[in-house]
This record gives structure tokens, sequence and C-alpha cells, in this order.
């Protein structure tokens, strides 16, 4: 006869074949957090057992209310010091988007400037054809020189949009670390983690267009 699945106290659910797992559930939006698998040996604080005496009673609690002291300087100190902490976790948070904005900017100007580069070249393949022999010279060094600075434009461009990139990769696979441990993500974590294929593709283009135009 099978047994039925075990809940621990933090949540997690055993199965019989050793494997467990956190539930998915609701969160107070309406969206659905789903499923998470728990790595072998991991295990909550909430669910580690504690040894009781069967024959030594549990002893009685009593709550004494004391008069509020006064907060010393080095009270006061650390609270300044945990308020700075979160008011900095807080910029950091900011910086990300910032950061993820400025790769949309990039992203947007490499395919602008891609369509300028073909618009340019076909301009400068029209008036070639009809301009006299003696002056083809003049005007294929132009081109060249033209060329040559949109090259070095959109490079300039790549190389930024492959640092950004890179420093995103780096974030997404710490987010991935903290899925592997056992932590339960955010939704905004849930989705960066999702595009880290998209993410990595993206990357590896860029570095063979990079190839291309050096």
């Amino acid at each position: 006869m099978n047994e039925k699945p075990v809940t621990a106290p933090s949540g997690i659910v055993s199965l019989e074949n050793n494997e467990r797992y956190i539930p998915a559930t609701k969160r107070p939006d309406g969206t659905l957090r789903k499923e998470r698998r728990v790595r072998p040996g991991f295990t909550p604080q909430e669910d580690i057992a504690r040894y009781k005496n069967p024959n030594v009673p549990e002893p009685v609690v009593v709550h004494k209310e004391e008069p509020a002291k006064p907060k010393t300087k080095a009270q006061k100190k650390n609270e300044r010091r945990k308020a700075k902490k979160q008011e900095k976790t807080f910029n950091i948070g900011a910086g990300e988007e910032l950061e993820e904005r400025e790769i949309d900017i990039i992203q947007n100007k490499i395919e602008n400037l891609s369509i300028s580069s073909s618009e340019n070249g076909q301009i400068n393949n029209n008036n070639n054809n009809n301009n006299n022999n003696n002056n083809n010279n003049n005007n294929n060094n132009n081109n060249n020189n033209n060329n040559n600075n949109n090259n070095n434009k959109e490079l300039e461009t790549i190389c930024k949009k492959i640092k950004a990139l890179e420093k995103k990769t780096r974030q997404i696979d710490r987010i991935k670390e903290k899925e592997n441990n056992g932590v339960v993500l955010t939704k905004e974590e849930e989705n960066k983690l999702n595009n880290l294929d998209q993410v990595k593709k993206e990357l590896e283009n860029l570095k063979k267009l990079k190839a291309e135009l050096e």
C-alpha cells in the first residue's frame, strides 16, 4: 500500500521515493508560484527535530512585562547603520532596473545603426555608378572612410552591449544558484531566470558580429 506524502512544518512535502518539493502556491496578487524541488540534504531550521524528555514536564514560561528601557548610543548607532544598509540595497535594485533600460536603448541603437548602414551602402553604390571614371577613385576613398567610421561606431556600441549582457548573465547565474540551494525566488527573479537562454543566445550573436567587424 502506498504511503501518503508527508508534509513537514516548513511546508516541504516528502514522497515515498525520498523526493521532496515545495507545493505550488498563489501569491497575494493572484499569480501562481510554481512547484519547486528541494535538493537532497537541505533541511530548513523549522524542520530540525528537537529532543524532548517525556518524563520531564515542560517548564511554564511566565512573561513579565518590563518597562521600555531608553536606547543606548550603541543601539541608536546600529539602527542608523541598518537603515543605511537597507537604503543601499534599494539603490542596488534600482540600479539593475536602470541597467536593463540602458541595455534596451543600446539594442535599439544597434538595430537603427544596421538599417542606416544598409541604406547608406545602397545610396553610395548608386552614386558611384553615375559618376565619371575620373572621379571613381575619390568616391571610393570617401565610401571607405564612411564605412570605417560606421564600423567603428557599430563596434563600440556592440562592445557596450556585450559588457552589459555579460553582467546580466552573471546576475541570472546567481539567481539560479539561489534556486539550487532551495531558496524560493520572487516573481522578478523567476522572469530573469526564464530569460537566461535568450540572453546567452543574444550574447553569442553579438560576439560573432563583433568578430566580423574586427
